[in-house]
């Protein structure tokens, strides 16, 4: 079950609802090391804390949301059941998130990293780079059914619409998904 889903815009125009909820009241970077917290959280709850904090336009957030998602090995993008988003323009940032992951981890896995593994010596390093068959990731069958909201939003910090080559920008969204690639 998910916890009560946030309004993009509330978030957006209300940042620090989000600071609050995950890490006032909830303590997410303490819960994320207990045992009990890593066998009930799924990847779909860990998307949705990716949309508050892209909302939010956190950048530190969104990367450590990113970071965790990564370290879960298990956790396949393709795998992330559809949500079914009641909220339009919820759903389409949860499918733009999925997409712009894929993109942020693939550029990863390109270069040589590999999900939940430490490189721990040179020719490691190396047979990954070269590997012919690197674990890309790819976006659930379900995002790419998601259509552009009728309006454009903006999650930015100024509110600008700008054109960008993200895949929230196909679905009319201004957000800064550029944090998902530091991990």
């Amino acid at each position: 079950m998910l916890p009560i889903l946030l309004d993009p815009l509330e978030i957006r125009d209300h940042p620090n609802i989000v600071d609050q909820r995950y890490y006032v009241e909830e303590n997410y970077r303490r819960l994320r090391a207990f045992p009990i917290f890593q066998l009930r959280n799924t990847s779909l709850r860990s998307l949705y804390r990716l949309h508050d904090v892209i909302c939010a336009n956190d950048e530190n957030y969104v990367m450590l949301e990113s970071e965790y998602f990564w370290r879960q090995a298990h956790w396949r993008i393709k795998d992330i059941p559809d949500p079914k988003d009641p909220n339009p323009l919820r759903y389409a940032i949860l499918a733009s998130l999925t997409e712009a992951m894929v993109v942020a981890y693939n550029r990863k896995i390109t270069i040589g990293l590999r999900r939940d593994v430490c490189v721990t010596s040179k020719a490691q390093d190396e047979a990954f780079r070269q590997d012919p068959n690197k674990p890309y990731e790819e976006a659930p069958s379900w995002a790419s059914l998601i259509p552009p909201v009728e309006e454009w939003t903006s999650f930015l910090e100024d509110r600008a619409i700008r054109n960008c080559s993200t895949p929230f920008f196909k679905r009319h969204i201004c957000a800064d998904p550029s944090q998902l690639q530091n991990i």
